[in-house]
């Protein structure tokens, strides 16, 4: 596939996708129960995502106070 790097809309390629309504709450809601239930198995680990910005921001917050740089390694 080639861009063009032109800054005007002559020769772009063009794309149209039909999505189809759906209810997202909903949606969230029937994961959540499923993967509570063991029914489905969720693609994120939300445990492990917590704990990275967790340290992150520790991370953050002891270089700031000690003016050096701090690895996430080091928590």
């Amino acid at each position: 596939m080639q861009y063009n790097t032109e800054k005007n809309w002559n020769g772009r390629k063009n794309e149209i996708f039909e999505i189809k309504p759906k209810d997202h709450f909903l949606e969230m809601l029937d994961t959540f129960c499923m993967t509570i239930s063991g029914k489905k198995t969720n693609m994120f680990n939300f445990e492990e995502d917590l704990l990275n910005q967790a340290k992150v921001m520790d991370a953050h917050r002891l270089s700031s106070s000690t003016k050096k740089l701090i690895y996430l390694s080091e928590l």
